[in-house]
């Protein structure tokens, strides 16, 4: 941190690194610096961060879900709107966190083998749900309930992919904060 600090100093102010870039440089070199003295327990910790901004994540996607449902609806806005996709997507995050629930807490009792083989059983148990949610919603059916259903996911899995790498980068920059 002092040699960042120090070499900052030595630049013109011109080429210093703005508010921004100093700050997020700042708390990498802290949490660079943490992660060598205690790199064990670093680890811990920002599995553990990440682990609890989990939640917050699917918050954050909630509303875009909604949306990417809505898009893939166009031909249907006078029947729908976006609060109807909005409710459709709060009750399948429900179910999803109900399955969530049962997955970890049978986790708990699991060994590690059979905890990955759980894992794989809710990802395709919730697509399957997923998938007649949307066909019993929306009343489609065949190759139009096909494409929505692939297209949804390939979104989706966009945008909880960013939303992961923003949260874990975040989890990393917490560590800083704490020491």
């Amino acid at each position: 941190m002092k040699e960042y600090d120090s070499l900052q100093q030595t630049l013109t102010p011109a080429k210093r690194d703005n508010r921004i870039k100093r700050y997020i440089n700042r708390r990498l070199v802290a949490t660079e610096e943490y992660l060598y003295q205690n790199p064990l327990q670093a680890i811990v910790e920002i599995r553990d961060n990440f682990l609890h901004s989990f939640p917050k994540m699917l918050f954050i996607s909630l509303p875009f879900f909604a949306l990417f449902l809505y898009l893939f609806n166009l031909r249907r806005r006078q029947t729908y709107f976006y609060v109807s996709h909005a409710i459709f997507s709060v009750h399948l995050y429900c179910a999803v966190f109900v399955l969530l629930l049962a997955v970890v807490m049978l986790s708990k009792i699991l060994p590690a083998p059979l905890q990955a083989l759980l894992m794989l059983l809710f990802i395709v148990v919730s697509q399957i749900y997923l998938f007649y949610a949307m066909k019993r919603f929306y009343k489609i059916k065949g190759w139009e309930l096909f494409f929505q259903f692939v297209g949804i996911n390939i979104m989706s899995t966009i945008l909880v992919g960013g939303l992961t790498v923003v949260f874990f980068f975040n989890s990393v920059l917490a560590l800083a904060a704490k020491h």
